[in-house]
C-alpha cells in the first residue's frame, strides 16, 4: 500500500513526463534518438506546433512502455522533458489533434492521483 507521502514523491518525480498514445512505432523501440525524432514529428505534423518550437524542446529520455502481452495497438511513448515549462508549450497545441487519428497526449501521474 502506498502512503500519501510516497504518492506525492512519485508525482513530483513524474511531473515533467508526458505520455503519447496511438503513435505508430517504426524502429523506435530500439533507438531512443529515432523515438525522439518521431515525437518531434508528431508535435509538428499532428499538434501543429511550429517546427522551431518543437526543435527547441529537450528531453531527458524517451521510451516506449513495455507490454506484458503482444498486441497490435501501439505502445505508449513516455517522454521526460528536461524542463517542466515545456509541458505547457505542448499542451497548448493538443487541441489541434484530429480526433480521427486516435492519438492522445496526457500527463504521466501515478494512477492513485488520476
Amino acid at each position: 500500500m502506498h502512503t500519501i507521502r510516497n504518492i506525492k514523491i512519485e508525482a513530483q518525480s513524474r511531473r515533467s513526463n508526458i505520455n503519447f498514445f496511438g503513435v505508430r512505432e517504426a524502429e523506435a523501440e530500439s533507438n531512443p534518438y529515432e523515438t525522439e525524432r518521431i515525437v518531434k514529428l508528431l508535435l509538428v505534423n499532428e499538434l501543429k506546433m511550429p517546427e522551431k518550437d518543437a526543435a527547441s524542446l529537450k528531453f531527458e529520455r524517451i521510451l516506449t512502455k513495455r507490454s506484458a502481452t503482444p498486441t497490435n495497438r501501439p505502445r505508449p511513448i513516455i517522454a521526460k522533458l528536461s524542463f517542466y515549462n515545456y509541458k505547457g508549450r505542448i499542451f497548448k497545441h493538443v487541441k489541434n489533434i484530429d480526433p480521427e487519428l486516435m492519438i492522445g497526449v496526457e500527463d504521466d501521474y501515478p494512477k492513485e492521483m488520476k
